[in-house]
C-alpha cells in the first residue's frame, strides 16, 4: 500500500493501542457474525496513519 499523500510504500501489519483506556482492548469491524481485526499502516516520510480490515486470503475474492 502506498501512501495517498507522498506515494512512498507504507508499513503494515500494525496493532492499535489506546493509552490510558480500560474500555478498548482491540478495535474491530462487526455485522452480526462477522468480525474483522483492524490493523494500521503508517507512512514512514510523512507519518500518514491508514486504517485497514485484516482479512484473511481464504476469505478475499
Amino acid at each position: 500500500m502506498n501512501c495517498p499523500i507522498c506515494n512512498v510504500e507504507m508499513v503494515m501489519d500494525y496493532k492499535i493501542k489506546i493509552e490510558n483506556s480500560l474500555l478498548f482492548s482491540m478495535v474491530t469491524i462487526k455485522k452480526k457474525n462477522d468480525q474483522k481485526k483492524v490493523k494500521a499502516a503508517f507512512c514512514p516520510s510523512c507519518g500518514k496513519v491508514e486504517l485497514y480490515a485484516d482479512i484473511p486470503s481464504s476469505e478475499k475474492e
